[in-house]
């Protein structure tokens, strides 16, 4: 059974990002478990981080309530990832949805948690062959243009 961590992070709206993965990287010994983070200033509101390892890569779904947190930890998924990779060690991707998404693919308590599982899990394959797609296009573009041996 997955253990869920309440924890408290005193941030700035321009930090949150980099801050929440700091966290991340030193409560990754939960590993395949849930951390249910209360942000300071409060007006940021609470977010939920879920961690699960597939084919040796970790991912991290963040649920977010408030739409503004939701937006800058969007915008920082990246960064995020990358922290989390420097500090860990493990390949690492970061998606993060509105919280009322999330409890639709995420109810441990759900009859249907492994359906919902498998969701979330076929979105992330399908979001890193768009990723790979992108870069084998990227790489026969360079070689028409003789950039690559």
């Amino acid at each position: 059974m997955e253990k869920t961590e309440n924890l408290h992070l005193v941030t700035k709206e321009e930090s949150v990002p980099k801050d929440v993965a700091e966290l991340l990287a030193e409560k990754w010994e939960l590993h395949k478990g849930e951390l249910k983070i209360e942000l300071e200033p409060r007006t940021l509101g609470q977010i939920t981080v879920k961690v699960n390892f597939i084919g040796g890569k970790a991912n991290v779904v963040i649920f977010a309530e408030n739409p503004k947190t939701l937006h800058l930890l969007q915008n920082g998924a990246g960064d995020m990832a990358r922290i989390l990779e420097e500090k860990t060690g493990e390949v690492t991707k970061v998606i993060v949805h509105e919280e009322n998404k999330g409890e639709q693919f995420f109810r441990d308590n759900d009859s249907n948690s492994k359906d919902n599982r498998n969701e979330a899990e076929r979105r992330l394959r399908e979001a890193e062959e768009e990723k790979n797609k992108g870069n084998t296009e990227e790489f026969l573009h360079r070689m028409r243009l003789g950039l690559t041996e």
